[in-house]
């Protein structure tokens, strides 16, 4: 099985502290019984600090884990974890 290991500071990641305030933003909805639309805005935007946060660690994963870091920079494989990563970017943004 791969064990892998990132390290992201939260106060740094700016999809980190979105999802930590959408987190508090729901709790206190749901604590005050809020507007169900008020609380499916903060759903929607909680999950785009989802989003967010999965790509971020995907972007650092992808270069590190999935590819051989000491590989050619120019190599197919090198090239082909790129256009991954462009790919995990415009998705998950």
């Amino acid at each position: 099985m791969w064990v892998t290991s990132f390290a992201i500071n939260p106060s740094s990641s700016r999809a980190s502290a979105a999802f930590g305030g959408q987190g508090n933003g729901i709790k206190r909805l749901l604590g005050d019984a809020g507007d169900c639309s008020r609380v499916l805005q903060q759903l929607a935007a909680c999950r785009r600090a989802i989003n967010g946060l999965m790509a971020e660690i995907l972007e650092d994963h992808i270069p590190f884990h999935v590819v051989d870091p000491d590989v050619d920079p120019e190599s197919e494989q090198a090239e082909a974890a790129e256009q991954l990563v462009d790919l995990v970017r415009s998705y998950f943004r």
